[in-house]
């Protein structure tokens, strides 16, 4: 059995044997049995005859087929390597016969994975004329839904166009690519008949391609009626898109903008022309606030659409009452200007808005309108708005302009001319523009329709005479006042009292300035007036009175003031103990000098009291009473200037009390304190004196020679008295020669400091203004008595206009405590004020103002300055809780400058903490309010535009910044506008690169 089996093995190998030899000879038999099981579609099997075969086949002329068989049978058994295997066979083989059929097959393995981009690289290589007739359709299907997939739709129109015309399985699919193709080139004819062939097959994006072809015809009706029949699949906010989009053209806006809402579209997916047409239809169907968002964003593409863009934006943003953006817009349609009749609509559009507002700009828009318009039918509408706004306007500098503009003026149009000019000469009168001032105030008394306001125009311009310092014209313009007709009947008429009683005043004609003032006083009694100008008057009343010997008169107007404690009441005491003195009235001097201590200690004639009662107890033989003052005044005062004039007459008491030692340690602090001056030279001589009386000149030669030695006194005096002969004769070479000699031959002698201020006045004579200053600066800040004021006073004299602060701030500072003018003290305190601010010296800013608003004399103005000062300073150090509430007290209370600022920084603080709606409402309100002040209106303008652009309306930045441009002439306000309009630019187009 055993061997049966192993017969039957042997049998089997060798007939194994024998066959793969055969085969090994007959290599073709690979190749037709891989056909064969290629056709079974069985690949793997397949695949592995064609491997054997190109194993075995040394020369075939099949071996290149093989390798096509070999490729595909592994790409369709899904071999991973069957798609490498593929192209590298068509690396390998580019003239083989199955070129076609390796890229289509690579083709439809693409694209029945989806890969459409692949699939069309390789059907691209398919010779479509090779393919079996009977597949052709599919691979042209294929091919062109592969082109319709990549947008490619010219190549798609070509390969479908077959498919959809030839009757079989791809026909209908193909009609709804091709269809689709076809809309996307703009074949529509080709478009609808492709599609109405499938219309009722099935797919559902058929209607909508079909409304879409008729939207492009502008067959809407077609379009429309297509869309309702659109199955529930396709999203709603196409349909609705595409229905908004063809009642727009119909001119139907309600239903246009009902489907534009349903289709919940942003502004940022669509083309400018799709924005402006939702924008449109929503301001056509009353929906202004809905129509803005797409109107702005059309607006600010600076091309034809966005002319009308802005212009239908005004009119949207007009109906809502929102005039100021309004404007804006109708600015911009303007200054686009391609369509030259929405430019003339536009202009005329932001000129009457700018009426409405009394913007800055009306009147020169107005003007504008004219000027380029003069011929359009609302040129004559124009005129009429012009007249118009005349009446209602504040905006005086505009009405100033347009009634100059105009050749004749009726009687009602002049008297408004008056009004507007005496207006507007007010304003530049508070802004301190006082030559402009004087011309409209001239303009406004030309005029006759209006006798009040003629004579209130001669009376501010005197006012604005004595604000220059011309006192001959201001005395004439107060005698011109007086004189022109119904003058008594105005509210100023006593306030060219008090004016010309202070020109006669300044003239040192105190008889005519006190019947002047007298006048004023009479008259003020009788009315409403503002107080402190009242006890003013009283105080030169009493002046006057006091200078021409009418004491008791003097004392009845100082009286005035005094009793009812009002501004200067001080003042008015001092006066009085004054001339208590005079009338040797000792007890009532000693009276009124004591009141003035006790009530107001801070009084700046607080040191001038202390003396007066001393002097006083010293005429009356009460000499220790006399000590106690003028103790007090070294003690409490050491670093006032007055304080000098203590030293001897306490010296004196001592002396003649038999205190020497306490005498010579008063005249000692004295001459130690105040070397090289006259009054140290006699407290020099009263030591001397003393230590002589006593025997004891060693004692006195040691004094001497520790604070430099005795010196020939003889020779010091002799100098000088030739250098001041000199000077009195007015031979001022001669008496700079001698006091430079005596300065010289004596650097510290006993007349230095009045050497030198004498020296400074000779070269100011000659001239040698920095010599001058050199000496004078000396002086000034030294401790050099009663010359230090005067010192001080020169350098900033000869310093000039426009001195920095570094120049006159020593000089300020020394002057500002000391002065004993009022005037005087307030123009230092302003000074202070602007360079402790431009310093960003907080601490001594603060101290300044706070003196300021502690003077209750102080002028409106100037407080206004100094509470604003204070605010700015807050904020500053970040100290911010209450700036707003201080910041409105100041501009709620005023209407000058100052207010203007404050609303200003109130803006601009607000920016500052991102409430830019908050800081957009204040900027307005410096529009509205305070018009009157160009630089603070151009600021706000320019702050309004960041603010516009903060909240990325680009739009209203821009045309607001243009605005400023185009409408000011301040050099600083318009270069910062250009710079911000070149920086949005700048940004804009950066964005648009990136994008």
């Amino acid at each position: 059995m055993r061997f049966v089996w192993f017969v039957l093995l042997m049998a089997a190998t060798s007939s194994l044997l024998g066959q793969e030899g055969m085969q090994n000879q007959f290599p073709e038999t690979y190749f037709e049995r891989g056909i064969e099981l290629y056709r079974e579609g069985r690949f793997n099997a397949a695949a592995s005859q064609f491997r054997n075969y190109t194993n075995v086949a040394v020369t075939s002329t099949h071996s290149s087929e093989a390798g096509y068989y070999y490729a595909i049978s592994k790409l369709k058994a899904g071999h991973t390597d069957g798609v490498a295997s593929l192209q590298q066979f068509l690396e390998k083989n580019p003239g083989s016969l199955k070129i076609t059929e390796a890229n289509l097959a690579l083709g439809d393995y693409y694209y029945l994975k989806m890969r459409y981009g692949n699939a069309m690289r390789f059907y691209k290589n398919v010779d479509a004329k090779a393919i079996d007739k009977d597949l052709r359709p599919q691979f042209n299907y294929r091919k062109g839904y592969c082109a319709v997939s990549q947008k490619k739709y010219k190549e798609a129109v070509e390969t479908l166009k077959s498919v959809a015309n030839t009757p079989g399985e791809y026909r209908d699919l193909g009609s709804y690519y091709y269809g689709f193709a076809c809309l996307m080139v703009g074949d529509f004819p080709q478009s609808i008949e492709a599609l109405e062939r499938i219309r009722d097959k099935g797919y559902e994006n058929v209607r909508l391609y079909l409304a879409q072809v008729h939207y492009q015809m502008s067959n809407y009706d077609y379009a429309l009626s297509e869309l309702e029949k659109v199955g529930n699949t396709i999203p709603r906010k196409q349909v609705e898109w595409l229905k908004g989009k063809s009642y727009f053209r119909k001119n139907n806006f309600e239903k246009a903008a009902e489907s534009y809402r349903l289709a919940q579209l942003l502004p940022d997916t669509l083309a400018v022309e799709e924005r402006y047409e939702i924008g449109y239809s929503f301001y056509r169907t009353g929906d202004y606030k809905g129509s803005e968002i797409w109107l702005r964003s059309v607006a600010s593409g600076g091309d034809s659409l966005s002319q009308i863009a802005s212009f239908q934006l005004g009119n949207a943003l007009m109906k809502q009452k929102n005039n100021r953006e309004a404007m804006n817009a109708f600015a911009e349609a303007f200054r686009t200007g391609f369509n030259a009749d929405i430019a003339e609509i536009a202009l005329f559009n932001q000129s009457k808005l700018a009426i409405q507002l009394g913007d800055y700009s009306s009147i020169g828009l107005l003007d504008k309108y004219v000027k380029l318009f003069p011929n359009n039918s609302n040129a004559k509408e124009a005129v009429k708005l012009k007249a118009r706004l005349l009446i209602n306007t504040d905006s005086y500098r505009e009405a100033v302009a347009l009634l100059d503009a105009l050749d004749e003026l009726d009687a009602q149009t002049e008297e408004i001319y008056q009004r507007v000019t005496l207006a507007r000469g007010m304003e530049l009168y508070k802004s301190r523009n006082f030559n402009g001032a004087i011309e409209l105030f001239d303009k406004c008394a030309s005029k006759r329709v209006n006798a009040d306001m003629g004579a209130q125009a001669v009376f501010w311009k005197a006012e604005t005479y004595m604000q220059q310092g011309n006192v001959a014209l201001a005395m004439s313009a107060y005698q011109t006042f007086l004189d022109r007709p119904y003058s008594a009947l105005t509210e100023v008429h006593p306030y060219a009292y008090y004016g010309m009683g202070y020109v006669k005043y300044g003239l040192k004609q105190y008889e005519e300035a006190a019947l002047e003032f007298g006048k004023f006083t009479l008259q003020a009694a009788n009315g409403r007036y503002d107080e402190r100008m009242v006890h003013d008057g009283y105080l030169r009343l009493g002046d006057c009175n006091f200078m021409t010997k009418q004491l008791e008169e003097a004392l009845k107007a100082y009286a005035y003031v005094s009793v009812k404690k009002g501004n200067d009441a001080d003042y008015a005491l001092y006066q009085s103990g004054l001339i208590y003195g005079l009338l040797e009235k000792s007890d009532e001097k000693l009276g009124v000098l004591k009141r003035l201590i006790d009530n107001f200690p801070n009084s700046r004639l607080i040191v001038d009291a202390y003396f007066a009662i001393a002097e006083e107890y010293m005429v009356s033989d009460r000499s220790v009473n006399a000590e106690k003052y003028y103790s007090e005044i070294l003690q409490r005062f050491p670093n006032n200037p007055m304080a000098n004039k203590a030293y001897s007459p306490l010296g004196r008491i001592y002396y003649n009390n038999n205190k020497s030692d306490e005498a010579i340690q008063t005249y000692t602090k004295f001459y130690d304190t105040y070397p090289g001056t006259a009054e140290a030279q006699a407290a020099n001589e009263m030591v001397r004196k003393i230590y002589s009386e006593q025997g004891n000149a060693k004692e006195y030669v040691r004094w001497k020679k520790s604070r430099g030695g005795i010196s020939d006194n003889d020779q010091d005096s002799l100098l000088y008295d030739a250098a001041f002969s000199a000077y009195e004769k007015a031979d001022y070479p001669m008496a700079k020669k001698g006091f430079d000699s005596y300065l010289n031959d004596f650097p510290k002698g006993a007349f230095y400091f009045s050497a030198n201020y004498y020296l400074a006045q000779s070269n100011e004579q000659l001239k040698n203004t920095a010599e001058a200053i050199k000496y004078y600066s000396l002086v000034a800040l030294s401790n050099s008595g009663d010359l230090k004021e005067d010192a001080a006073m020169a350098v900033l004299k000869l310093l000039g206009d426009g001195p920095s602060c570094d120049q006159i701030m020593p000089f300020v500072e020394v002057l500002e405590p000391i002065t004993h003018s009022r005037e005087t003290q307030q123009n230092c305190w302003k000074t202070l004020m602007y360079c402790y601010a431009k310093n960003d010296n907080i601490v001594l800013l603060e101290s300044i103002s706070t003196k300021v608003l502690a003077d209750a004399s102080s002028p409106q103005e100037l407080r206004t300055e100094a509470k604003l000062v204070l605010v700015k300073a807050d904020i500053k150090s970040g100290k911010t809780d209450n700036a707003i509430h201080d910041l409105k007290n100041i501009y709620s209370a005023d209407n000058n400058r100052f207010a203007a600022e404050a609303k200003y920084v109130e803006a601009e603080f607000l920016y500052s903490k991102d409430s830019v709606e908050a800081c957009k409402n204040a900027c307005y309100a410096i529009l509205d309010g305070f018009n009157g002040y160009d630089l603070w209106v151009g600021k706000a303008l320019i702050l309004l535009g960041d603010a516009f652009k903060k909240e990325t309306d680009f739009f209203n930045a821009k045309a607001t910044w243009n605005g400023v441009v185009e409408n000011f002439d301040i050099p600083e306000l318009t270069k910062e506008a250009k710079a911000k309009l070149d920086q949005l630019a700048a940004e804009q187009s950066a964005v648009l690169k990136t994008e």
